[in-house]
């Protein structure tokens, strides 16, 4: 999905240092694993979650815009999603297994 693998610890001062380049691309957080930030080429940086469905289909949700929310509050709302899509993944596999006991 993502043609050049970047990753560092996304803070105020790393969004700040990030440049558009010719392609859009995403800068992974090395705090919280499938957050990121993406740079597009007209340098809007937008904060992303990236996570798997139980179908094996890969989503990534847009957060917020930089600027719209901080780095610290981009990265607690990115927990929050991924501990929701945990919570969801645990409802599914229970519910098939109530089914397979049919």
């Amino acid at each position: 999905m993502v043609q050049n693998a970047r990753s560092a610890k996304i803070t105020k001062r790393v969004v700040h240092s990030l440049v558009p380049e010719d392609a859009r691309y995403i800068l992974w957080d090395t705090q919280l694993k499938g957050f990121g930030i993406r740079v597009a080429t007209s340098d809007i940086k937008t904060y992303v979650v990236r996570y798997r469905t139980t179908g094996g289909a890969d989503r990534l949700i847009q957060i917020a815009g930089h600027g719209v929310v901080t780095a610290e509050e981009a990265r607690e709302r990115a927990a929050a999603v991924l501990a929701e899509s945990q919570r969801e993944a645990k409802v599914h596999v229970a519910a098939a297994r109530q089914l397979s006991l049919f």
